[in-house]
């Protein structure tokens, strides 16, 4: 058996980017610009808590190690808080 690659698929089996999340570098790559301008272009989404951040362990397959991803999703719309009818 070849461990280093038993190893390196185990690997990138699990340590990937959980669904709904799309990296740094592909948002980047989508808007056309670098990717340490996302956070500041996502920065009034983020505010708003329309789109939130997170940091993810990932498989790199060129380097051969696990990396620390930042990735970014949409969120769930929250629903407004209704007003408080007067007490009688």
């Amino acid at each position: 058996m070849n461990w280093k690659s038993f190893v390196e698929t185990a690997h990138a089996k699990e340590y990937v980017l959980p669904p709904g999340w799309d990296s740094k570098d592909a948002i980047a790559e989508q808007l056309n610009c670098a990717s340490d301008s996302v956070r500041r272009l996502l920065a009034p989404a983020l505010k708003a808590g329309t789109v939130e951040t997170g940091c993810f362990p990932v498989w790199d397959d060129v380097t051969k190690k696990i990396v620390r991803v930042t990735a970014y999703r949409k969120t769930a719309p929250k629903p407004e808080a209704k007003a408080a009818k007067p007490a009688r």
